[in-house]
């Protein structure tokens, strides 16, 4: 918008002030202004009030034009100063809030920081025990491979022991057949001799004649009668040193009346008083059915399994024990 020229300040509103300041015409306007002593000259020393009285008005509008401009722009400061205030306290809050948000971020980066620290002394935690976790692993992977090579070293020996065992069993058994057989002809013997030595006695009787060559041949004959008792008390007694053999004595009604000391059956738990009433699964109930399960059954180097009645509480109450037999001549030998 254009300015509006102040009072005074232009020839048409006001030409004697520009008389008073000698104030040269405008050019290109094409207006002739005349002084104001020759305006007065030339009308006969009388002023013209009607043109100055559409001066004063035309003043008078201009400056309530100005008025208003003057208004209009202090409204506009106004507004504008409204604006600039807006505008700052907007940018205030916007700088505040940058810097709210900068310190949030700040915060979160030290949050950050501290939990990678935290993160990476777990991790060094972690791996220190890991390290100790896989050194003890080592070492009882070593001690396992160790433990491992005694058991194998000691499953080989026991393996040769038991090989031993099954070939001394096996040579066990085969002199326990040479013996039976043995003993089973010096019976055979025995009988013969008995049978000679009876027809020998009739002989005699009969021949009263010949007495003391018969006597002469009795005391020979009996003197060999009592060499093959002696053989076969011998034979006897080799076979029952190779018969199997618990450690224990029992009477007529199968009830242990003695237990040798260091035998298989104090070994197995068996005490005197104790009733067997099954030998390996069968039942027994007097001294012969015992030995006679004994000698079907049994072989040196077995397992008997033995159930026994004990009444050492008055209850009666029965006990299965597991008897190693062994040979006669193992346990003399032990004992000798």
């Amino acid at each position: 918008m254009d300015k509006a020229p102040l009072y005074g300040t232009t020839p048409e509103i006001c030409p004697t002030v520009r008389s008073i300041h000698q104030a040269p015409p405008l050019e290109g306007d094409g207006l002739q202004r005349p002084l104001v002593g020759e305006t007065l000259l030339a009308e006969g020393s009388v002023l013209n009030f009607a043109l100055l009285r559409q001066r004063l008005e035309k003043m008078k509008e201009e400056l309530v034009y100005a008025k208003d401009q003057r208004k209009a722009q202090r409204n506009e400061i106004k507004v504008l100063k409204k604006y600039v205030a807006t505008f700052e306290e907007e940018r205030w809050a916007l700088l505040q809030a940058k810097v709210a948000d900068a310190k949030d971020q700040r915060q979160v980066r030290r949050t950050q920081v501290k939990f990678l620290k935290d993160y990476i002394a777990a991790n060094t935690e972690e791996r220190g025990a890991l390290k100790h976790a896989n050194a003890m692993l080592v070492e009882e992977n070593e001690k396992l491979s160790a433990l491992l090579s005694m058991a194998e070293t000691e499953a080989e020996k026991t393996l040769q022991h038991v090989k031993a065992l099954s070939e001394s069993h096996q040579k066990i058994r085969a002199e326990r057949d040479k013996l039976l057989r043995d003993l089973a002809e010096a019976n055979l013997r025995g009988i013969r001799a008995e049978e000679d030595v009876r027809g020998l006695v009739d002989n005699l009787s009969k021949k009263s004649r010949d007495n003391e060559r018969i006597e002469a041949e009795k005391a020979d004959l009996q003197r060999q009668l009592a060499a093959c008792h002696q053989d076969l008390d011998e034979a006897h007694r080799a076979h029952m040193q190779h018969l199997p053999w618990m450690g224990f004595e029992v009477n007529s009604t199968a009830h242990v009346v003695s237990v040798h000391p260091e035998g298989p059956a104090e070994a197995a738990g068996v005490q005197v008083g104790d009733r067997c009433t099954y030998v390996d699964g069968i039942a027994v109930e007097t001294l012969e059915e015992f030995r006679s399960v004994v000698r079907r059954r049994v072989l040196a180097g077995d397992t008997v399994m033995l159930r026994l009645q004990r009444n050492d509480t008055g209850t009666g109450r029965e006990k299965t024990l597991r008897v190693f037999v062994v040979a006669r001549c193992v346990c003399m030998k032990r004992r000798t």
